[in-house]
């Protein structure tokens, strides 16, 4: 899975700066953060508005071994929790069903929870690169955003 994710980043950035040395005026404006960088902006987020942090998770049965299934997981998306109990990623707000209906997994996905997820768990589900120089630009993007 993380050698897909890797793959999918390149792609997306090819061409373009590599994410550890974007800087700090970057213009976000058009960038798709829901393709690859929700944890990036989640996070974020939390550290502007100390929104805490959520994950969408689905569960599946894995495929038969040595004749047992057992449960497990995936993630699919990384967004905050706002004071009116509704979620916020890049794209807006969303209610908890909203949320689970716009998930998209990978596996056959029987259950989809929303759970609490830290900072460092956050930045770890879906990348293995120093996402610090992206998160202080998408910071200060956002941050600019609000003040007009």
């Amino acid at each position: 899975m993380h050698k897909i994710r890797k793959i999918i980043r390149e792609v997306l950035y090819e061409g373009s700066v590599h994410p550890e040395q974007w800087p700090e005026d970057q213009d976000w404006t058009n960038h798709k953060f829901n393709s690859g960088d929700c944890d990036v902006y989640a996070v974020s987020l939390h550290r502007l508005y100390n929104y805490p942090l959520y994950a969408i998770r689905g569960k599946f049965l894995e495929p038969e071994w040595g004749g047992k299934r057992e449960w497990d997981y995936e993630y699919c998306h990384i967004m905050v929790k706002l004071p009116n109990g509704n979620y916020m990623d890049s794209d807006g707000e969303l209610t908890d069903q909203e949320a689970k209906d716009l998930a998209m997994f990978n596996e056959d996905v029987k259950k989809i929870e929303i759970i609490p997820v830290t900072e460092e768990e956050a930045l770890s589900t879906f990348s293995c690169t120093d996402q610090e120089p992206m998160i202080k630009s998408v910071m200060k993007h956002i941050s600019s955003k609000v003040k007009k």
